[in-house]
């Protein structure tokens, strides 16, 4: 018998999880399997079959759907895709059901699933942080999933007070990616980096709003930082998802030089590889840089009219002063944020430019904090993915494990 999984994953980071669970699954159990939800390429490539555009899922996520001209301008959408989900549950109903991201998206699913499936497992793969904010969130979440796996080492007691069976599985993006080396000379040969150069990564996030809002910024505060580092022959480098690259082909001319190569990020451990420092939008970017051990600077900024209402509501329901997910680690392990961040007002290209002139003039210091923090990221040395299989598969009656 097919094991038949509903699978969502709404941003870049996701689809690399999701596809991991996959092939993870694939590998556990004797039986044949078949995915089907939303995903990006990566996703697709395992044998997901998709029931909207990934450029769509993304929508569903924070950034755009929070603010409310976005919000109404993707009703549509997020009706069809629902009525979608009833109509597949019907015809393909599913053994197991896991969301990847856009918790709320996710609640709202499982709720649907739940209204007609009542039986079928739920599995939540990186929750939200309701350590962060609204924190009664956890016993929402607690109800309506059979598993929350979580990638942050402190986030189960938040779901287990609530009666939900919740472990940590590692944070994925804490895992080395190193390339080969013949391929790192290529690609530099490819972009023309001498010995001298001294690239420069700019990682304006994943979205269509932060992209739009990140870019004039970041292009800025490289102008600053070459006036300020006369000497040096910076070279930057813009990374984006590859169904963003029109965009930022349409924005890069008004904010960089001439002929930035832009790097789909697919290719963004090459550029790694290389790269002296690097400013980026917060998520799973800032992680991934550190991990390459590239000096790094966080920047965000939201829409001016939601800025105003988070910053009237944080300090009666915000519980955390950072955005990092390596500052909120050290946080809460009673250590000192090792990675400066740059929100909302903060978020100005002359000080993102003076950060980074520090870091490229003296890395060292900041790579040996993030290097103490990141095993605190991993689970033993078990995939995430691997763990997270082990631990879906039994809420199946009918699965048969995998005998090597």
């Amino acid at each position: 018998m097919t094991l038949h999984f509903l699978i969502t994953a709404c941003e870049p980071s996701a689809d690399a999880i999701g596809a991991d669970i996959i092939h993870a699954l694939r590998t556990h159990t004797q039986q044949p399997l078949s995915f089907s939800g939303c995903g990006g390429p990566l996703m697709q490539a395992q044998g997901l079959s998709t029931l909207i555009p990934f450029h769509d899922a993304a929508k569903f996520g924070f950034g755009d759907i929070i603010w409310p001209l976005q919000y109404l301008k993707n009703i549509p959408l997020l009706r069809k895709f629902r009525n979608q989900l009833r109509s597949h549950i019907q015809q393909n109903p599913p053994h197991a059901v896991i969301a990847l991201d856009a918790p709320g998206f996710a609640l709202a699913n499982a709720k649907i699933i739940r209204s007609q499936r009542p039986h079928v497992p739920q599995i939540l793969i990186n929750p939200p942080p309701v350590w962060a904010w609204r924190k009664k969130r956890a016993k929402i979440f607690a109800q309506h999933f059979n598993l929350i796996l979580t990638l942050l080492p402190f986030e189960p007691p938040y779901f287990q007070q609530h009666n939900a069976s919740s472990l940590f599985i590692g944070f994925p993006a804490a895992q080395p990616q190193i390339p080969p080396e013949h391929k790192v000379q290529e690609f530099a040969r490819l972009h023309l980096i001498s010995d001298s150069d001294i690239p420069i990564a700019y990682l304006p996030g994943s979205r269509t709003q932060e992209i739009q809002r990140l870019l004039p910024i970041f292009g800025k505060t490289h102008q600053i930082l070459s006036t300020l580092m006369p000497n040096l022959k910076l070279k930057p480098f813009i990374v984006t998802p590859p169904h963003l690259i029109p965009l930022v082909q349409k924005l890069c001319p008004h904010a960089f030089p001439l002929h930035t190569p832009i790097i789909p990020s697919t290719q963004r451990h090459l550029l790694f590889a290389r790269s002296h420092a690097a400013l980026t939008a917060s998520g799973t970017a800032s992680l991934e840089l550190s991990v390459a051990k590239i000096p790094t600077v966080i920047a965000y900024t939201l829409h001016p009219i939601i800025g105003l209402a988070a910053s009237l509501l944080a300090p009666l329901f915000i519980h955390t002063s950072h955005v990092g997910i390596l500052n909120i680690l050290a946080i809460h392990l009673h250590k000192q944020p090792p990675i400066p961040e740059f929100i909302q007002q903060q978020c100005s290209p002359k000080k993102l430019a003076h950060a980074l002139k520090i870091l490229i003039e003296e890395p060292s210091s900041q790579i040996s904090q993030t290097q103490k923090l990141i095993p605190h990221l991993l689970k033993n040395q078990n995939q995430p993915a691997t763990v997270a299989a082990q631990h879906i598969l039994p809420l199946i009656p009918t699965t048969q494990k995998h005998t090597p």
